[in-house]
């Protein structure tokens, strides 16, 4: 049964396991292609339905009109740009790779994603660690760069890294002085692209980061998680 299949059958989680013990092939890129699609179709579904939850709620978005955007009309030729410039890089004599099947999906079906932002529903929030403290919730909202970003992000690559910035990380994401970018690692041969500070892969992470936390996982660093509010981000979202 071919991967699509079985993933269309309900066993999502187990064909994605499966997907990273295959190796890289184009054969095997085709095939996960089509199930990296199928994902992120769900994954663009759950998202028009947390942001449409997000409106009713007027959460107050950092950036409304950036909270969700379509794919560009010129999404495929600029992913081959972007493979073009990580294709001339060379780290430790590794050569960068072309874009994984996973992210070339997310760009075709999604397109970008902003939930940066703030609740009024949100209490005063009591965080775990004091480098989370903040008079609001750090709440990390999903975050990730349009497909044109992106190549501006390929063409800043600093020499010797192998990490492009897809999303700025949790601080930088409320304008507080923090780390570096949450990244795709572009060195590294995958069906499924790794990211960098998060240390995961890019499904899991949208799949944690969505069906879990509604779009913030950040909220997980607090003691007084608003849980009531996050059920009613994630209520009949479509697993993927």
């Amino acid at each position: 049964m071919k991967l699509v299949d079985r993933y269309l059958a309900g066993e999502r989680e187990a064909v994605w396991d499966e997907i990273y013990d295959l190796p890289v092939t184009s054969a095997t890129r085709a095939e996960v292609e089509v199930v990296a699609d199928e994902t992120m179709r769900r994954v663009h579904a759950n998202l028009v339905r947390i942001v449409q939850r997000l409106d009713a709620q007027t959460f107050l978005f950092h950036s409304r009109e950036t909270a969700l955007r379509p794919p560009s009309a010129r999404v495929d030729a600029t992913l081959r740009c972007i493979d073009e410039k990580t294709s001339e890089l060379v780290i430790d004599g590794l050569r960068g790779q072309p874009l994984a099947p996973s992210v070339r999906a997310f760009y075709r079906q999604v397109g970008s994603v902003n939930l940066t932002g703030y609740s009024h529903r949100w209490p005063q929030p009591i965080p775990i660690s004091a480098q989370h403290g903040a008079p609001y919730f750090l709440g990390d909202g999903l975050f990730v760069h349009s497909v044109d970003e992106l190549l501006l992000a390929a063409e800043e690559i600093p020499a010797g890294s192998s990490n492009l910035g897809f999303s700025p990380d949790i601080f930088h994401k409320e304008d507080v002085s923090g780390g570096p970018p949450y990244s795709f690692d572009i060195v590294s041969p995958s069906l499924d692209a790794f990211c960098t500070i998060i240390e995961t892969a890019f499904v899991p992470y949208l799949r944690w980061s969505i069906l879990k936390w509604g779009g913030f996982p950040g909220l997980r660093l607090y003691r007084n998680i608003p849980q009531a509010w996050i059920n009613e981000l994630i209520e009949d979202l479509e697993p993927f």
